[in-house]
């Protein structure tokens, strides 16, 4: 578990009683500079064999969007987006894709699911781009990469938490 500092500073996001705005909230996470430390630490931490399956939790819709086609575009990461509105065949095909050896699919960037009922054995990455007030979702989108699978010795979670209050500590 490594907690990455990034340049987000959360004390300029308006704090709206249970949560950040979220128009505010977007446009500080969905940067070049971000993004590069993103894809700087992800290549940092690879996994002990095969290709990185990661999953990576986002703020919004077009965060999660931004953040996978700037992955692939400027990193060479090959990413893709899947939000609540992705029907089942894309999160079936996406998922058969990041597991997938052959794939070069690496980072799943996703809002709205996923925090629960699915099981990815083989993910070797949890990306936490977004702060998360709930302690129970934070340990559900945890425990995605938490599960069994042969071959798999440990998990890699990278946290950027910027200058985040501590909502779940």
């Amino acid at each position: 578990y490594f907690a990455i500092q990034d340049e987000t500073d959360y004390s300029r996001i308006s704090w709206r009683g249970t949560g950040y705005d979220e128009a505010e909230l977007e446009r500080a996470l969905s940067t070049d500079n971000r993004t590069a430390v993103v894809a700087k630490n992800l290549k940092r931490f690879l996994p002990s064999r095969g290709k990185i399956k990661a999953l990576a939790f986002c703020s919004s819709v077009n965060h999660a969007r931004y953040t996978a086609k700037h992955l692939t575009q400027d990193f060479g990461i090959p990413s893709a987006a899947l939000v609540g509105l992705s029907n089942e065949a894309e999160r079936r095909s996406a998922i058969e894709r990041l597991e997938s050896e052959s794939d070069p699919l690496e980072v799943v960037c996703s809002v709205d699911i996923f925090n629960e009922g699915v099981d990815i054995p083989s993910v070797s990455h949890v990306l936490f781009l977004r702060p998360t007030q709930s302690f129970t979702i934070f340990l559900q989108q945890l425990g995605r990469g938490l599960r069994l699978a042969l071959g798999k010795e440990f998990l890699v979670v990278l946290d950027f938490v910027g200058n985040f209050r501590k909502a779940y500590v």
